[in-house]
């Protein structure tokens, strides 16, 4: 008799099972830096996402704040040259003022969303700001063989500033720049327009009720419990310079040296650094690097600059 084949349930058929996942996401989280060109320049900036989705193929947004470290190769930094590297401060006032642009942003292109149908808007549509600072960018090394020592800059991508059109007509884009211009608006500028803090009580009277009543109560006491902290303990009507210094990377002539800054808070990834004692960042080559810390953000560490 002839043997009958049946043809197997799919689900019982291990060629149409699933692929367990990868217990990892890949990315590429160390990248080494270098300048385009050769311009004889000692200042450089970039910007976290920027990097991370030029080397990786994918969109990291602008509006997070990376965690991260740079470093520098002590073959590349001659002795007595220095690196200064900088980051915008990881204070609440640096957030909000992100947010608060943030959301204005999303408010002016509220009518342009309703009528512009979801497959028609740019696919990956994103806020970013200018830095405020006028320095080279700097961009990630890669090598299509290790061999040859040749390598070459990811400069692909498209990048731009964020626009919004104010009640003028004007174009305008957004910075972290300390002051509004006409073609562009401050965060922090913006921001201080509604960070004002007052004193609290407004006004000391040193008297206390029934206070001739009391046989304990005192007047320099009633006057220091309402005077001696009613003011903030910061500047009540202006925020400070939001550019701090993280480390200063150096080789020193008797073997001292600073190769990595250690892992820092970056909002919105952004970095500057300049060198010092001589050398240029084209003199560098790829020798200085950053790398983001692993994180379950596509692969690496970084929180939302605004409340979701």
């Amino acid at each position: 008799m002839a043997r009958t084949h049946t043809k197997k349930k799919v689900m019982n058929d291990p060629s149409f099972k699933k692929r367990k996942p990868l217990g990892y996401l890949p990315v590429q989280r160390k990248i080494q830096l270098a300048v385009s060109g050769s311009p004889s320049t000692t200042s450089g900036q970039f910007d976290t996402g920027r990097i991370l989705s030029q080397l990786n193929h994918r969109l990291y947004r602008y509006g997070k704040r990376y965690t991260q470290k740079v470093d520098i190769d002590p073959a590349a930094l001659n002795v007595n040259n220095s690196i200064d590297v900088w980051a915008l401060m990881d204070t609440w006032f640096v957030q909000k003022a992100f947010e608060e642009g943030k959301v204005v942003f999303d408010r002016a292109y509220t009518d342009e969303r309703e009528n512009l149908s979801k497959a028609a808007r740019a696919r990956w549509f994103d806020f970013r700001c200018q830095s405020g600072l006028t320095s080279t960018d700097l961009y990630p090394v890669v090598d299509a063989n290790p061999s040859t020592g040749s390598t070459a800059l990811i400069v692909d991508g498209e990048f731009n500033n964020s626009i919004v059109e104010d009640a003028a007509g004007v174009t305008r884009a957004f910075s972290w720049a300390g002051a509004t211009t006409g073609s562009t608006y401050s965060l922090i500028a913006e921001y201080d327009l509604a960070g004002n803090t007052n004193t609290s009580p407004p006004v000391t009277t040193g008297a206390g009720p029934y206070d001739d009543l009391e046989a304990d109560a005192s007047a320099v006491e009633m006057e220091a419990l309402q005077a001696r902290g009613n003011a903030p303990p910061y500047a009540a009507s202006a925020f400070p310079s939001i550019w701090v210094k993280i480390a200063t990377l150096s080789v020193g002539a008797e073997g001292n040296q600073k190769l990595s800054t250690g892992y820092f808070d970056a909002p919105c990834g952004l970095v500057y650094v300049s060198v010092n004692g001589g050398q240029t960042l084209d003199s560098l080559g790829n020798s200085l690097s950053v790398t983001v810390q692993s994180g379950d953000y596509k692969g690496v560490k970084a929180h939302n600059m605004e409340r979701m």
